[in-house]
């Protein structure tokens, strides 16, 4: 059993992961165990919360490490980590591309496949060969 820590409110400032996130880390740690460990400070998780979370629907012990710097620091880490976090997944996760413009040479189904030429005929340049 894994014991209940609670979530120090510097933690509290960002969203949750969405749950396809979630389930990614679930799964992965599942397979591979906790990787990065908890950072603590007060007694609380300063970094860390959605790991934390998984480790316990996978019943994997999680590792802690205590946060050493004072209030300010530990507010300005968790802020640098997580605007990276946030900030790093947003390339990573295309968006639902829209209907191409009657005049794009792949006018028709919106699929996966010719995404970034139908990005690239909306911003005027040449398409690129899929």
């Amino acid at each position: 059993m894994i014991i209940d820590v609670e979530f120090h409110e510097f933690c509290l400032m960002f969203p949750n992961a969405d749950q396809q996130d979630f389930d990614g880390l679930v799964e992965d740690i599942a397979l591979n165990g906790l990787l990065e460990p908890i950072m603590l400070f007060e007694g609380k998780i300063l970094d860390g919360r959605t790991r934390y979370l998984a480790c316990k629907v996978t019943n994997t012990p999680p590792t802690f490490m205590p946060f050493t710097g004072d209030s300010d620091e530990a507010y300005s880490y968790v802020v640098s980590k997580n605007l990276h976090r946030h900030t790093s997944m947003i390339g990573f996760r295309l968006p639902k591309p829209a209907e191409p413009h009657p005049n794009c040479p792949n006018y028709g189904p919106v699929n996966p496949a010719n995404y970034l030429c139908l990005a690239s005929c909306h911003n005027n340049i040449m398409p690129i060969e899929i």
